[in-house]
């Protein structure tokens, strides 16, 4: 009897996405002998490195084929860097720090941007994602007496973390080329959280990363926003769209962008913490994996922590993003007066606390204590994205800066 499987191409985005999708295609492997024709991986990154991530089955090395794997170093960039197509988003304090290099993006999003455009037409990527997309709906599939597919549509996976600078630099452009010539494909993004990295050395970005990723994809989702549901920011007059040559334009006009996010953090709701990155990359390749079995869609009820994805962004839902699923307590919260109001309550908050021991408060020192650059929370203690547009450990305060300009302590005690 054959297996029934269903449709996936896989498309890791740096090396958080080619470590997960090797264990996915290990555990395939290991269920099936084979990978089956129905499913398809591919991995980019900036990083050479990629040929040698590998995984074992007893004495057995499972790697990446060739065709599976996209290398797009950065070689020449200096002639790119002129072109207005580029310039239009490079910034100037980004363009000297762009030199050849096969040896990642170094957590800048620019650079994974620079080398998605440098190697767009030289190394064909979006002729080997068709490439791949055809070959899945290949009509030899009905053919094979090992593998029966299911499902009618293919689904399209990309797994990478929105902290670094290869995965957060090229995911809109993937998902802008594939929707610009399969807009009925869904795209599926599953991210790992800044948390992870945050005991790496060398580590400062990931999380300003991960809130600017976040920005870009609440801009990209709220294309169906109307004045009475603002979804985001996205202008429907004037649409998103890039080009990689100068002269041609991809605009996905009312094409949906990513048909639902799954997000992996640390905190888990019975206040556990998964303490390894492997931990949680190796939760997310058994998802992946069961999406091959046939459970597809239908997965995310078994280990979404929360029905916010049923709700609309509104007050109810805490202003978060629609299509979100979390493993964990991740919540994306990007309205910005939301997290102002917050941030601002927090302050007075601290202040008003510190000054009922002191006359002054020398907030340099206290405030880096009392809020992290890093671990600050909007949501309640559940939101794993810092706002980076008030930056808090940077910001000095005073009881003059706060109070009015008269103020007087009265021999009773009383402050007024």
């Amino acid at each position: 009897m054959a297996h029934k499987v269903s449709r996936n191409l896989f498309i890791g985005l740096g090396g958080t996405g080619s470590s997960i999708l090797i264990q996915v295609k290990r555990s395939i492997i290991e269920k099936y002998g084979e990978v089956p024709p129905s499913v398809e991986f591919l991995v980019m990154d900036t990083d050479s490195g990629v040929h040698n991530v590998m995984e074992k089955i007893d004495e057995k090395i499972v790697r990446f084929d060739n065709d599976e794997i996209l290398d797009i170093p950065i070689k020449n960039p200096h002639k790119l860097k002129k072109f207005d197509h580029v310039k239009s988003w490079l910034s100037d304090k980004i363009e000297p720090l762009i030199n050849p290099s096969d040896r990642g993006a170094s957590q800048i999003r620019s650079l994974g941007r620079f080398a998605f455009f440098e190697n767009y037409h030289s190394k064909g990527i979006m002729n080997l994602i068709s490439n791949k997309i055809e070959s899945i709906n290949s009509n030899t599939l009905f053919n094979n007496s090992t593998f029966e597919p299911s499902g009618e549509d293919t689904m399209i996976h990309l797994v990478f973390s929105p902290c670094g600078g290869t995965g957060a630099g090229t995911f809109i452009d993937t998902v802008m080329s594939i929707k610009a010539k399969y807009e009925g494909l869904p795209v599926y993004a599953w991210m790992v959280m800044p948390d992870f990295y945050k005991d790496f050395p060398f580590t400062r970005s990931v999380t300003p990363n991960a809130y600017a990723s976040f920005r870009a994809i609440d801009h990209m989702q709220g294309k169906d926003h109307t004045p009475e549901k603002k979804w985001s920011n996205y202008d429907v007059n004037e649409p998103f769209k890039v080009s990689y040559d100068g002269q041609n334009f991809i605009d996905i006009g009312e094409a949906e962008f990513f048909k639902y996010i799954y997000l992996f953090d640390k905190t888990m709701m019975n206040n556990s913490i998964i303490q390894n990155i492997d931990h949680v990359k190796d939760r997310i390749a058994r998802t992946l994996f069961l999406h091959v079995t046939d459970a597809g869609d239908g997965l995310k009820s078994l280990y979404n922590n929360n029905n916010d994805f049923l709700e609309p962004s509104s007050e109810f839902a805490a202003f978060k993003r629609r299509n979100y699923s979390s493993m964990g307590l991740a919540e994306i919260i990007l309205d910005r007066d939301y997290l102002k109001d917050v941030r601002r309550l927090k302050t007075v908050n601290f202040i008003i606390d510190n000054m009922n021991q002191s006359n002054s408060i020398h907030a340099s020192s206290e405030c880096e204590t009392f809020i992290d650059v890093n671990n600050f929370r909007e949501d309640r203690g559940q939101d794993d994205i810092i706002d980076t547009l008030y930056p808090m450990n940077t910001l000095h305060f005073s009881s003059e800066s706060m109070l009015p300009g008269k103020f007087e302590r009265l021999s009773y005690g009383i402050d007024r």
